[in-house]
Parts: C-alpha cells; structure tokens; sequence
C-alpha cells in the first residue's frame, strides 16, 4: 500500500476496509476460486481474517512510513549526481532502454534526462538518449506507416511491440521527441513528433474535441496486431517489384503469430529522405500502405481519461507555439473547449467524462496542459483556470507536508501511507507536476499556495534517497537554472 503495484491490482476487503488478500491480474476462473475459498474461510472465523488483516496493514504502514527532510543545496547536487548514476547503470547499452525485460518507453525519465543533459552536457548521457531515442523510432515500438508508438516492447531489443496505442503514452512521446529534435538539432527525431501529434488527432480525436483513452491491440477480427501486421502477398499487391525489393529487409517478422506476419519498421530512416520532403522511395511506400489500408476502424475506449486530456492539450498547444499552425491551434482550441464543458466545472474536476472525482495526477496534468495552452494562446481566461486548478491542487491533495492522490481512494482505503514524494511511473510523478507548473507561475500565485510550494519542493525522503531514477521528474524540479523553457 502507498506504492505503485501492477495493473489490475484485485484486493479483497474486510467489512472495516482493511486490505485482506492482494493479487495482480487472474484469469476469471482462477479469481472466482479465490473468491469462493476466502468467502469459505470468512463464515468460519471472520474475528481471525479480521485480526490478521488489522495486524498486517499496519506492519505495511509502518514499514512503508518514511520521514521527511529538507533538501540542502548540497543533498541537491547529490540527487542529481545520483539520478544520472542511476540511470546509467540501468542503461541497456546494447539496445537502448533500461533494464534486459519487456521495455517501456519510459518517457519521464528520458525527459529529465534530456534537461539534465541540457544544462549540463555529458557525453554519457548523450549517448544514452541518442541510442535510445534512435531504437524506439526505429524499431517496432513506432509504428511508419499509421505513426505513433505502441504501449511498449514485449523484447529487450524492441522487435516485438504491444499492439495497444495509449493515449498518454503518444502524448508524452510527441513532447518528448519534439524536445530532442531542438536539443540535438535533429530534423529526424522532429519528424517522428510530428507523425505523433498527427496520429493523436487522426486517431485519438472524438467528436466532442476530446480524446479517447486508447487504442486497441486486437482487431475487429480478434487478431492481436491485426491492424498493424501485413502478409508478403498483400504487400506485393500494393507495391511495384522494385519497391518491394527495397524494403524487403525493412521489416520485422513476427514469429508469435501463426500467419508469419510482416511489422514495417523505419531502421535506418535517419540516412534516407524525410517524410516531410515529400520525396525519395520510402514516404511512397508508407503512403501506398496507409492508403491502401484506408482509414483504420481501430477499436477505440473513447473515455475521456482527464490526466490524458492535459497531457495532449500541452503537446498540442507545444506544436502550435513551434509552427503557429492552424490546424494544432485549431485542435488545440476545441480539446480547450471540451476540458471546460465536460471536465472542470464550478472548480470542480472530474476522473473522466463519466464522472469520479479527479485525482491528483488529473489535476497535475490538466494544470500544466492549461498553462501551455493559455501561454500558447494568450488566452487570460484558460490562465485564470489553470491558477484556479492549481491552488485547488494544492488545498485538496497536500496535506501537513505529505500528499494524498485521491479522495475517492481515501474514502475505500481510509488505512494507508500518504507519502512526503511521488515517484515516476510510466507516467511523470504527479506531484513533481504540480511543483513545477507552479514554480512557473511564481509570483501569480497567493502567497499561501508559494508557501506550499517551497515546501514540497524542498522536501525529500529515503524512498527517492534510495531510488532517484524513479524521482527523476522531483529530481530535475530542484535543479535552481530549470525555467521550464524547454519542457513547454
């Protein structure tokens, strides 16, 4: 409890809510045996579960419960000395990533990375980023001929995708590129962001200007990959005898499948002519397949998940600031405009579209995400909003220098560990954040909500003493030259 675990995560509670029996993901019947032992042992001795449940739970609290401290400067340039070990021991120098298993983008990570690098450069770093970068692009993670990036990579060397498109993952992955291509001067890394943004509002985009959550892995069919995997005999109808012998040992064969199916793949994109320039052998071909294959009736979860939404509308309103582009802004205006109607209301914010209170991380994103497009747009009223948001963040989720991530979770599990730090999951610690969306605004803020920001910023606590790389997002709000310039 109070960490992050894996997803789902199936608990079992006692009538006084004390977590009794925990398990990851179980196939139903397996979960339906576990539901009928536990009732069994229930209307035995229900005084003896509850007896171990209480007794268990406050072990966990008390192993769990850390204090906090005050960040010297000193402890400062320490975590950030740690953080750039950490994440070269966990570097995979052979394929770009970290760690030898199923590879997740990692894109918080990457981007305090990057800013790190950026004010103080290191050729180790470079090199990490620079690998890791080009494998992500250019293995089977991204995907040439509809754009965007899969959920992450079932191998260590990113030959074998999940076929799952996450809505949150593309919209950190945009931004991130598009941070990389100015750092580096790299029109390759720029063109990847692009296709991103493109295959976000292509894709992702739902009527009401709002975006959908994700997209599926399995087909209309029920095939894992269908919408992605191609057969040679389906290439060759579409591609001429000299393209397909251009691209032949361009793509990825996925052996799981019992078809042999084909994965396009860029591989070396960087020496051959951009996509942008409209010209040379290989944006044909993916234009031939992306026609050929029409527009991709993908199955969609078209909820409307208010943590994703804010971290679109900030890598939209980054586009449109970049190439004043009608068509970012315009996208940019319209998801504005659903956030307001359907999301936050009377300073009120929701989970999704469906309902639920908004959490933490909802608040954090959306916040950053209204920031970015009120500074995009010079819009005095989605700055208002974005202030508003924030100072309700910081009343409702910090609380006596430890953070809570949701009401409603407090209210089915009122026994927990409220940490002093949040750390980075595939997604950026929600309270590093807000710190420093708030730290941007600076004095806009009242004085009270400064004053809970100075102390957030410059607490610590031995879970990100002991783990920096997953605090890399806390880690990088302390370095005293980060303004923010280059992540909005």
């Amino acid at each position: 409890m109070g960490l992050p675990q894996g997803w789902p995560l199936q608990v079992i509670l006692t009538p006084a809510r004390y977590p009794l029996i925990g398990a990851l993901y179980q196939p139903p019947e397996d979960f339906l045996a576990l539901l009928e032992h536990v009732h069994g042992r229930w209307q035995v001795d229900p005084q003896q579960l509850t007896g171990i449940a209480e007794r268990a739970n406050q072990s966990i609290i008390n192993s769990l419960s850390v204090q906090a401290f005050f960040i010297t400067k000193r402890l400062r340039e320490q975590f950030i000395d740690a953080l750039k070990n950490q994440a070269l021991l966990a570097y995979d120098a052979n394929y770009g990533g970290f760690g030898n298993g199923p590879k997740y983008p990692m894109a918080p990570q990457l981007h305090a990375l990057l800013v790190l690098n950026a004010i103080s450069p290191d050729m180790q770093l470079f090199d990490l980023l620079r690998q890791t970068l080009d494998a992500m692009a250019n293995g089977s993670l991204y995907d040439p001929v509809q754009g965007g990036f899969f959920r992450y990579s079932t191998t260590p060397d990113w030959t074998i995708p999940h076929f799952e498109k996450m809505l949150d993952t593309n919209a950190q992955l945009a931004s991130l590129y598009l941070d990389a291509s100015l750092q580096f001067s790299n029109p390759f890394y720029l063109e990847i962001s692009r296709q991103t943004i493109n295959l976000i509002i292509e894709q992702f985009q739902l009527d009401s200007g709002g975006y959908a959550s994700s997209l599926s892995a399995v087909d209309v069919q029920g095939k894992n990959g269908g919408d992605y995997l191609w057969q040679v005999s389906e290439i060759t109808s579409v591609l001429s005898e000299d393209e397909w012998s251009e691209v032949r040992g361009r793509w990825q064969r996925i052996t799981s499948t019992e078809q042999n199916d084909l994965l396009p793949i860029l591989v070396d994109l960087r020496r051959l002519p951009l996509a942008s320039e409209q010209s040379g052998t290989w944006p044909q071909i993916f234009n031939q397949l992306r026609k050929h294959r029409g527009a991709l009736t993908v199955t969609r979860d078209e909820k409307m998940v208010t943590a994703s939404q804010g971290l679109t509308l900030k890598a939209l309103s980054r586009f449109a600031a970049l190439d004043d582009d009608p068509l970012y802004r315009a996208t940019a205006e319209k998801l504005f405009s659903a956030i307001m109607s359907s999301l936050w209301q009377n300073q009120q914010l929701k989970r999704s579209n469906l309902g639920g209170d908004g959490n933490l991380a909802d608040h954090a994103y959306l916040a950053e995400g209204l920031l970015s497009y009120a500074r995009m747009s010079g819009d005095q009223a989605a700055l208002a909003e974005a202030k508003a948001l924030i100072k309700t963040s910081w009343q409702q989720f910090f609380l006596d220098g430890v953070w809570r991530q949701s009401e409603e979770l407090d209210r089915l599990l009122p026994y927990t560990v409220y940490p002093s730090t949040l750390s980075d999951t595939q997604l950026p610690s929600p309270s590093a954040v807000l710190i420093k969306v708030s730290l941007v605004l600076g004095d806009q803020l009242d004085e009270e909500t400064r004053t809970l920001v100075q102390r957030a910023k410059n607490s610590a606590d031995a879970n990100m003493a002991e783990s920096p790389f997953f605090h890399a997002t806390q880690i990088i709000s302390l370095m005293e030259t980060h303004d923010d310039k280059q992540a909005n």
